[in-house]
């Protein structure tokens, strides 16, 4: 191969390059939520080896797994990382390390964790508490707060049936 490096013996040597396939250094998660990033590692010099992958620098509240722990050259893999909803927002750096023998090769990429959007709550107003007659149709109201596409009052119609509270 013209990438094949040489020792002066004639021995050649072996070398790697391992880096995620889409370029980027980022991937978002919401908290409470997942993602994938994937990756590639490939032979520079030499004949393959079994590269072996580990990560590194994952806060406490998040799981990763990798679709291969080892592989032969070239291959790739998928690192799937789950959130907890305790994970502060914010940047984390997680590095991906792969070593074959005595070389080790690493990258990095940042996961950007966003804030879980409020649940929105609901508050019910009867329109007359008095007029609620178990089995008949009612008005009622909701205010919905929490989310701003979601904010805003609606109007419904409903039958309580005296088995069900409101």
């Amino acid at each position: 191969s013209s990438e094949e490096k040489i020792l002066p013996l004639g021995v050649p040597v072996f070398d790697f390059v391992v880096a995620r396939i889409d370029g980027s250094e980022d991937i978002a998660i919401t908290q409470g939520s997942s993602g994938e990033v994937s990756f590639a590692a490939r032979l520079v010099a030499g004949k393959s080896q079994p590269v072996s992958f580990s990560l590194s620098g994952m806060p406490q509240d998040v799981w990763g797994s990798l679709s291969a722990d080892m592989c032969d050259l070239p291959c790739a893999a998928t690192i799937r990382l789950i959130t907890l909803r305790a994970l502060a927002p914010g940047t984390y750096p997680i590095t991906v390390s792969a070593k074959s023998g005595n070389v080790e090769r690493k990258f990095s990429f940042r996961m950007v964790i966003a804030k879980r959007a409020t649940p929105p709550s609901v508050s019910l107003m009867p329109a007359s508490p008095e007029s609620i007659i178990p089995g008949e149709v009612f008005a009622f109201s909701s205010r919905v707060f929490g989310n701003p596409a979601d904010t805003g009052a609606r109007s419904f119609h409903a039958t309580l049936d005296g088995s069900r509270e409101i």
